[in-house]
């Protein structure tokens, strides 16, 4: 990858260890793949490399929103969110919209005693962000659901979305 470019990061594999998933070839061939004659595994996990040759994780390939042809990153738009001083904690989703293909969703757990607006949230990822990485909408939770870990619990967060807005998730 060149300097500042998105790639997903892929591992040289030395072992002899697992080269496929059970029956399921094509979740196999994205992630067992060999690359000028070398086995690799693709780990799902997108990065940036920078002048000094460091990577920086930037999101994962499967929660990646695209909208009105550009990629967003939840984690990017969460780590704005998440440095407000009104808000515990945000995470971010999607929802179908019919210009952009799928609009950039917020979903916020809002401090103890405090109150936030929309509009407030918005401005607040865009004095930081592209205007297309800011959500179009938001949503206001009493508790965001997380996994054990403490990390944003991403298919409940979609599936609490889908409700509220009424989308049929087929």
């Amino acid at each position: 990858m060149a300097v500042g470019e998105v790639g997903e990061i892929a591992i040289f594999r030395t072992h002899q260890g697992s080269s496929e998933y059970f029956k399921d070839p094509e979740k196999s061939a994205k992630t067992y793949r060999v690359i000028n004659g070398r086995p690799m595994i693709f780990t799902g996990d997108m990065a940036t490399i920078d002048n000094e040759e460091r990577i920086h994780l930037i999101g994962r390939v499967s929660g990646c929103i695209n909208t009105g042809g550009e990629k967003v990153f939840p984690e990017e738009v969460e780590e704005i969110l998440n440095r407000h001083p009104k808000v515990e904690i945000a995470g971010i989703t999607s929802v179908p919209h019919e210009r952009w293909g799928s609009a950039v969703t917020a979903v916020v757990q809002v401090m103890p005693g405090e109150s936030l607006e929309d509009t407030e949230v918005v401005s607040w990822c865009r004095e930081f962000l592209a205007d297309y990485k800011s959500p179009k909408y938001v949503l206001f939770v009493d508790e965001l659901p997380r996994l054990i870990t403490g990390k944003v619990h991403y298919r409940e967060l979609k599936k609490m979305v889908e409700e509220k807005f009424g989308i049929d998730a087929k």
